[in-house]
């Protein structure tokens, strides 16, 4: 029982670690928000004193001057709203901020389980979308539904202060309607949840429909993958039709906690005035509360809790379910040795029993002081041999081992610091040059950072009078800086063995072969996934990839064991030829 209590509501353990810590924020704004519901609260009891003390007494200056405050209070209404919109916007922008956090850890996490996967669909849809939802709809929320409930508040308060008579008709009725509206936010939570688990379901099989078109049009299976899309958007279509069904409980909410109190109010007018129990402007007071706040209020709140309090509760949860609230951790594995050979051992790999091998039967040694080129046509297997070599894939057989040990049995903290890959797409944070030339290894001195700078014939990077104080992020660099970023960052690390996988693609061709170079003369070995065959005739060895398989030998030698490999570097070479391999 505890333990699904705690499921049931750790979904909104964001929310509520934001209103508590931002508390003077929350009690900030629930002040103000009391102090918005002022007309609310005085409307009725001013107008009953003007119809009584005023316009019935013969009197209508008097009651003049009694309806004339109610524009002060509309007066103090509009002067607090301001300071209720920025304390909204606070806690929603902190609430973002927290979910952000959360998610990100979570894809990550959730994309390293096994070793290294692209993040889901359904991930990167709960980061860019829910999360933005969630910050919305938090705002709304705080607006539409708190505004409602205290002027909800403030009208029951009226009545019981202007017409104490009345409350017996008015306060079971609206305690029924709330009741009611109580009784469907459960559910219709539930088919939100559901709705937003079929969206990620819809995202997830168009972006695997879409990622593995070509198998699809080859293996004619236009037609199963267009039935499991399909069936994802019936399900959705079946569960936005359950939503829209839901206006008619929100409409019974309405007429009952707001429409039947004014009936009833104004069924037993006639007895209630017989009797002397109520004055005609108490009367009046206590309709003026339940037409122009009860009714209003519940309206607003019914399509609150559907159009906003539900999907609120549907998004938190959903991204409770993607999030991780610990950082991954790693079983101690053998410690590997600060040197050694990098080895593929028949290496396949394939994404699931199903496909077709992405690597198959890969053999490979790179000892200490190696320059590898790999080259070969696009979807060869290139990239996915990088990753395998850099233990961030498993093989689906076969293994690969740092000093004779697998890398599947080593420790992964050393793994990160033996073989290090340096992708296409160069990773920059916001921060310093010098803050993100430090981060694989943060006791680089300045002087030798500007050494690595210049080896790597990366100078564009200290262009400028700030040199390594240069602010940097990734919307204010280039492409090419920030793979220069990366490069002078791998080759100031630990790392014994780097792998280049088309890191130098954003380059011209004299600073990557000065990059290579420099890579070359650093201790370690050195493998480079090329982008331009070049770096073919530079390395020591070069492995053509194609179809996942892997023939390796010199460059000249294998120019007569593959003419794959002769006619690829005949293409390269011809002039005016229209894309890389």
């Amino acid at each position: 029982m505890v333990a699904s209590s705690q499921q049931d509501h750790g979904f909104l353990s964001p929310l509520m670690r934001v209103l508590a810590t931002d508390r003077r924020i929350v009690i900030s704004l629930l002040l103000w928000t009391a102090v918005t519901s002022m007309p609310a609260l005085a409307s009725g009891y001013l107008i009953s004193r003007a119809v009584d003390d005023g316009f019935l007494a013969h009197a209508p200056w008097t009651g003049a001057a009694w309806l004339s405050g109610l524009v002060v209070t509309l007066l103090i209404q509009a002067g607090a709203e301001q300071h209720v919109v920025r304390a909204q916007s606070r806690l929603a922008e902190a609430l973002r901020e927290r979910l952000t956090r959360d998610v990100v850890v979570s894809v990550i996490a959730t994309s390293t389980e096994n070793g290294w996967s692209p993040p889901r669909y359904e991930a990167a849809a709960a980061l860019t979308s829910q999360v933005e939802s969630v910050r919305r709809m938090t705002g709304a929320l705080l607006s539409a539904g708190l505004t409602a409930s205290v002027t909800l508040a403030a009208s029951i308060v009226g009545v019981a202060c202007t017409a104490p008579p009345t409350l017996p008709l008015v306060l079971p009725a609206i305690a029924a309607g709330l009741l009611l509206l109580r009784w469907q936010s459960a559910p219709l939570a539930a088919v939100h949840h559901n709705m937003v688990v079929a969206n990620e379901r819809i995202s997830h099989r168009t972006g695997q429909v879409l990622h593995a078109i070509r198998d699809i049009v080859a293996e004619d299976a236009t037609q199963r993958a267009v039935a499991d899309v399909r069936e994802a958007i019936d399900r959705h279509s079946i569960l936005a039709t359950q939503v829209a069904r839901s206006g008619i409980a929100r409409g019974l909410t309405t007429a009952i906690g707001g429409y039947l109190p004014l009936v009833l109010l104004i069924g037993t007018a006639p007895r209630l005035l017989e009797s002397s129990l109520l004055s005609p402007g108490a009367l009046v007071g206590a309709a003026i509360y339940t037409a122009n706040g009860c009714i209003p209020a519940l309206l607003t709140l019914s399509r609150t809790a559907a159009g906003i309090a539900a999907p609120l509760s549907a998004a938190l949860r959903r991204l409770a379910e993607h999030r991780t609230t610990h950082p991954r951790t790693y079983a101690p594995g053998t410690a590997l040795p600060k040197t050694g050979t990098l080895r593929a051992v028949d290496v396949t790999f394939r994404h699931d029993d199903d496909a077709a091998p992405l690597v198959s039967g890969v053999n490979l040694t790179v000892a200490p002081g190696a320059h590898l080129a790999v080259v070969g046509p696009s979807g060869a297997g290139k990239s996915t041999l990088a990753f395998l070599l850099a233990g961030l894939l498993t093989p689906t057989s076969g293994h690969v081992a740092w000093a004779g040990v697998p890398l599947t049995a080593a420790d992964q903290e050393d793994i990160t610091h033996r073989v290090l890959l340096l992708p296409q797409e160069a990773y920059v944070f916001s921060g310093t040059l010098r803050e993100n030339l430090r981060y694989l290894r943060d006791d680089v001195s300045d002087d030798e950072l500007v050494h690595a700078v210049r080896t790597l014939s990366a100078d564009l990077l200290l262009t400028g009078s700030q040199g390594l104080d240069r602010p940097m992020s990734r919307t204010t660099s280039t492409a090419g800086e920030r793979q220069l970023v990366a490069l002078v960052r791998g080759y100031v690390s630990n790392a014994h063995t780097v792998i280049m996988d088309e890191a130098t693609s954003n380059l011209d061709a004299a600073t990557e072969s000065a990059v290579e170079a420099a890579f070359r003369s650093r201790p370690g070995a050195l493998i480079v996934i090329a982008h331009r065959l070049d770096s073919a005739t530079r390395a020591d060895e070069v492995l053509f990839m194609e179809n996942g398989r892997a023939t390796h030998a010199r460059h000249d030698e294998l120019l007569s064991l593959s003419p794959p490999y002769a006619e690829l570097f005949r293409y390269w070479e011809r002039p005016g030829r229209p894309v890389t391999p």
